[in-house]
């Protein structure tokens, strides 16, 4: 399956950076994948497999950036079953695929001390510094990861000039 999406080249040429973001995600992946620790997980797992390197990477990046809005003790209650399945290793596999250092040790250190927990309670934030950091670094991370997609549209889109 062609994991690509197809959009009109002068389309593309229009997206602000943050709408790119909203047109490479097939529609199959979609439509699943707003459901966290829901849907499909089947099919989810076997979308993301079809995807390219490229394609997951950016996808774990997304996951962190488009949901962790409110700090990481929050990113971690409602992901927590995604989580123990290994969301880590693909989500610090990205970001190395990515060259996103400081993401990557952001989510390392988050990763450590998320081991040592029995569990996240939503209401208890262990994670402030990681946060304050976290936001430091989120605007980079994010204008790295937008140049991938520009860099390598091939990877993500099919023009369709209409």
């Amino acid at each position: 399956m062609d994991t690509r999406v197809k959009i009109d080249r002068n389309q593309f040429l229009e997206l602000k950076d943050i709408e790119i973001y909203r047109q490479i995600i097939p529609e199959s992946l979609a439509k699943i994948s707003g459901k966290v620790g829901g849907g499909d997980k089947k099919l989810k797992e076997r979308l993301i497999n079809e995807m390219t390197q490229g394609q997951q990477s950016i996808f774990m990046f997304m996951i962190i950036y488009f949901h962790n809005v409110v700090g990481w003790h929050l990113f971690l209650y409602g992901f927590s079953t995604e989580l123990k399945r290994g969301m880590f290793g693909r989500i610090k596999d990205g970001l190395k695929y990515l060259g996103d250092k400081d993401l990557l040790s952001n989510i390392s250190q988050v990763e450590m001390r998320y081991k040592k927990l029995k569990e996240i309670n939503p209401n208890q934030n262990l994670f402030e510094d990681v946060d304050i950091e976290y936001e430091k670094i989120k605007e980079k991370s994010f204008k790295n990861a937008t140049q991938y997609i520009k860099n390598h549209t091939n990877e993500f889109f099919i023009f369709e000039d209409i």
